[in-house]
């Protein structure tokens, strides 16, 4: 036991089932506290992600918008350029490019939310760790 910076050997008062039973203690302050990180972190993480949900709404809407004026606009602009073409065939291939750029858009999106943990890793391997070793602690206490 180290004192004041000191080493001190155990009197007769301290006995080893005191030592283990302040081992014990500790183990279940370093649980309560990585429990807490671990509440914190995803508490944090819900935050960050409504945040990031509203502005991506807001995004979103501000994208359709834009995205119907200028689809609207490109059908006109593809008549002029084709005015031989039928009205109904430039909204076909504006509609079809649209299509295809917003399918592979949304293929890489789904890629990158699938590859995301909403759990803090770290601190739930830390505390997976944790628990192994005070349960691996009280059985040897009390074995002996």
């Amino acid at each position: 036991m180290i004192q004041n910076g000191r080493t001190a050997r155990l009197t007769d008062s301290e006995s080893v089932t005191e030592l283990l039973s302040g081992i014990r203690s500790d183990g279940q302050t370093l649980l309560q506290q990585q429990v807490a990180l671990l509440r914190t972190e995803i508490k944090e993480a819900m935050q960050r992600g409504t945040s990031a949900s509203m502005l991506l709404a807001v995004g979103m809407l501000l994208i359709s918008t834009g995205s119907i004026l200028i689809g609207t606009g490109l059908v006109y602009g593809l008549q002029w350029i084709a005015p031989n073409m039928p009205f109904g065939a430039c909204w076909a291939v504006v509609g079809g490019v649209a299509f295809i750029i917003g399918f592979g858009v949304f293929v890489t999106a789904k890629r990158q939310l699938t590859s995301i943990s909403p759990f803090p890793d770290k601190t739930l391997n830390a505390l997976s760790e944790n628990l192994t070793w005070i349960r691996n602690q009280a059985s040897s206490s009390s074995v002996t």
